[in-house]
């Protein structure tokens, strides 16, 4: 059974007062593969590319550890970048839900568009145990927004990629099978409501499916792409706000 920290079990059923698209199921689903995470001793440093006003970042503030931070990437201001319009960062609202929500957390921002983040950025931030990709939703904006998480992550890290299989945004899967045809390395592990989590190997993969299997319900193993098996975890009443079920 995963217990959470009290402030992450407060933030899970209150994160309806921060503005943003994230299931309650899927914020279950995080705070559990962080907490698995930390189980199993894997350690390093949380990402977001695309905080918008934080309902996800501020999760991931909450879940690392002492001595590890979260770094939060978007265009804030710049908004004349955001080609798609998928969202719009705004630091002020970010920051007075941070201070609602996660005041002390250890965070820390960069205003940049995620296409010009090259190597000397990948070499200093490489370590990251988890990485949500949430910005530019074109087919080239998610292919380099993963190559970048595939190069930070460390082994076991987990990448949660937003709105897969979306109809509106369809450029997410196109940049995913692309970012894959180019010889992606990242394992899909799970999707849940709106989001499909990967890895770094096959074996990774398997163990946080079984970590999963116990706290979720979760159907049959389904083809993805051609490469490995994914659980579907469906939308859960358990994990409705105020409700924990058996986590």
């Amino acid at each position: 059974m995963i217990t959470y920290a009290p402030p992450v079990r407060r933030y899970l059923i209150d994160q309806d007062s921060v503005e943003g698209w994230l299931s309650y199921t899927t914020s279950h689903v995080i705070a559990s593969l962080m907490k698995i995470q930390t189980n199993l001793g894997v350690i390093g440093s949380a990402m977001e590319i695309g905080v918008h006003h934080g309902r996800l970042f501020i999760l991931l503030a909450l879940c690392v550890n002492e001595g590890e931070d979260a770094l939060g990437v978007d265009l804030f201001d710049m908004q004349d970048q955001n080609v798609d319009q998928s969202g719009k960062g705004d630091f002020g609202a970010l920051q007075r839900n941070l201070e609602r929500h996660a005041g002390g957390v250890n965070v820390r921002f960069l205003k940049s568009n995620s296409l010009n983040l090259g190597g000397e950025f990948c070499r200093a931030e490489m370590g990251k145990r988890f990485v949500s990709i949430d910005g530019g939703h074109t087919r080239a904006i998610t292919a380099n927004d993963l190559w970048i998480a595939q190069s930070v992550l460390c082994d076991g890290g987990i990448v949660a990629l937003d709105d897969i299989y979306r109809v509106e945004w369809s450029g997410v899967t196109a940049g995913l099978a692309q970012y894959f045809a180019r010889g992606g390395a990242l394992v899909p592990i799970a999707i849940a409501p709106n989001k499909l989590f990967l890895t770094t190997s096959v074996q990774w993969a398997d163990t946080y499916r079984k970590e999963l299997q116990k706290s979720f319900i979760v159907g049959s193993p389904q083809e993805f792409f051609e490469f490995d098996r994914v659980d579907i975890i469906p939308m859960n009443s358990e994990h409705e706000p105020g409700k924990f079920g058996k986590i």
